[in-house]
C-alpha cells in the first residue's frame, strides 16, 4: 500500500453510545436490601454489551474513500442484524439473512486483514456479471446509469484541496452522488468482467478515483459482512475543528 489516501480503512469501530440512565423505583429481592445500586448497574452493562454485539455498533469515517456520501470525521450508527447474527467475540455466524442490494452501503471486514472494518457501495451481488470499461460500469451487460450534476472543491484527508467532477448514479433505484477526479488516465477505470459466487458481492467506494475496493483486492465473502450503516449521529471537520451540524442525523439508506 502507498501513502495514498485510499489506502486507509474506510471504517473503525467506535464506541456505541452509552446506554440511557435507568432510575431504581426500590424493588429488590429477598435478603438482597442495599444492593439494588449493583443490580442496575449489571443490568445496564449486560443491555449495552448486548446492543453493542448484536443490534448496533458505531463506527468512525478516518478516509475519503466515501466521499461525497460520507466525510472524513462522520460517525454513524450501523445495524448489526441486517444480514446475520454473529456470535460475541468470536467469528461464526449464528444466522445469516441473505445479501445486500445494489446500491446499498455495507461495513465489513478487509478481506486482506479482517481485524480493519471498512465501507463501501455494494454494486454487484451474488450471481451477477461486473465489468469496468473506461470508468464505467456495466452489471449483467447492462450499464449502470449516471448523470453529470456538476463540479466540486472538497478536503482530501490531508486536508489539501482537490477538485472532481459529482455524479447521480441510479442503481436498482437506488440514486445517490460518487465523484470523479478524472485527471490522467488510471489502470484502474478498466476492469476485465468477472463473474460472483453465490457468497460474493463487489464493492466500491463513492470517491471512484481515491477508493482502495474490489477493484484492487477483488469481492467480498458475505461472511465478511459487519452492518448496514442507518444515519450520521455525529460529524467533526477536522481540517477546520468544527462540528457539522447539517449532516446530524442524516440517512444512509441510499
Amino acid at each position: 500500500m502507498t501513502g495514498n489516501e485510499h489506502d486507509h480503512p474506510v471504517a473503525e469501530p467506535g464506541q456505541p453510545d452509552s446506554p440511557a440512565d435507568s432510575t431504581h423505583e426500590g424493588v429488590s429481592a429477598p435478603g438482597k436490601k442495599g444492593h439494588g445500586w449493583l443490580e442496575s448497574v449489571v443490568v445496564a452493562l449486560v443491555l449495552a454489551l448486548g446492543i453493542r454485539h448484536f443490534l448496533v455498533q458505531a463506527y468512525k469515517i478516518p478516509s475519503g474513500s466515501m466521499i461525497p456520501t460520507l466525510l472524513v470525521g462522520d460517525q454513524l450508527i450501523a445495524s448489526k442484524i441486517s444480514h446475520g447474527i454473529r456470535l460475541p467475540f468470536a467469528d461464526e455466524k449464528l444466522a445469516k439473512f441473505g445479501h445486500p442490494d445494489r446500491g446499498e452501503i455495507v461495513v465489513f471486514r478487509f478481506p486482506n486483514d479482517p481485524g480493519k472494518d471498512f465501507i463501501k457501495r455494494t454494486i454487484a451481488i451474488p450471481g451477477d456479471r461486473i465489468r469496468i470499461e473506461d470508468g464505467q460500469i456495466y452489471v449483467n451487460d447492462q450499464q449502470v446509469k449516471r448523470q453529470k450534476i456538476g463540479r466540486q472543491q472538497y478536503k482530501r484527508t490531508s486536508c489539501t484541496d482537490a477538485e472532481a467532477d459529482v455524479f447521480e448514479e441510479t442503481l436498482d433505484g437506488r440514486t445517490y452522488q460518487v465523484q470523479y477526479a478524472r485527471g490522467a488516465y488510471h489502470s484502474f477505470w478498466e476492469f476485465e468482467e468477472i463473474t460472483l459466487g453465490p457468497d460474493e458481492i463487489f464493492v466500491m467506494g463513492d470517491n471512484r478515483d481515491h477508493s482502495n475496493d474490489s477493484r484492487f483486492w477483488g469481492p467480498v465473502d458475505l461472511d465478511l459482512l459487519q452492518g448496514k450503516p442507518l444515519f450520521i449521529h455525529f460529524s467533526w471537520d477536522h481540517c477546520d475543528s468544527g462540528l457539522r451540524w447539517s449532516r446530524f442525523g442524516t440517512g444512509l439508506g441510499g
